[in-house]
């Protein structure tokens, strides 16, 4: 393994201690990385116990782009987060999927005014004298 990518995978399977592995992340990512990694990591489980992309959304305060993201990782064929996260979370852990909640049917929309558009006003420019000397000037009305 050269690439530091593999190297780094290594390292941290060579660590097979939650505290150990726990650790070893405070210390090599920022406060930042940290949060961005729990949070990817806590969607992917919301999405395997069946909750609803617009749920997830509300309740941890991010996009809906980022969870189709997260959707596509748990489709992947073969996938490794899957296997951890579907075969792995318990379902006593993780919060149940809630029904949807069906809105009540909206009003119809008012129909939109036509746009009343203004008349340009162009400049004119005019030829006055007043300038030095009695020269013709040109001036905006």
């Amino acid at each position: 393994m050269s690439r530091p990518f593999d190297r780094l995978a290594e390292a941290i399977a060579s660590l097979r201690q939650p505290a150990k592995i726990a650790s070893f992340l405070q210390e090599l990512l920022t406060p930042g990385e940290l949060h961005d990694l729990g949070l990817r990591w806590e969607l992917v489980e919301l999405l395997a116990v069946g909750m609803s992309q617009r749920q997830i959304a509300a309740k941890l305060g991010i996009s809906l782009c980022k969870i189709t993201r997260g959707a596509k990782i748990l489709k992947k064929r073969n996938g490794a987060v899957a296997e951890l996260v579907v075969g792995k979370t318990p379902a006593k852990a993780m919060p149940k999927a809630k029904p949807a909640k069906r809105s009540p049917a909206k009003p119809a929309r008012p129909a939109v005014k036509a746009i009343v558009r203004k008349p340009v006003v162009q400049t004119v420019k005019k030829t006055v004298k007043g300038g030095k000397n009695g020269s013709r000037v040109s001036r905006k009305s």
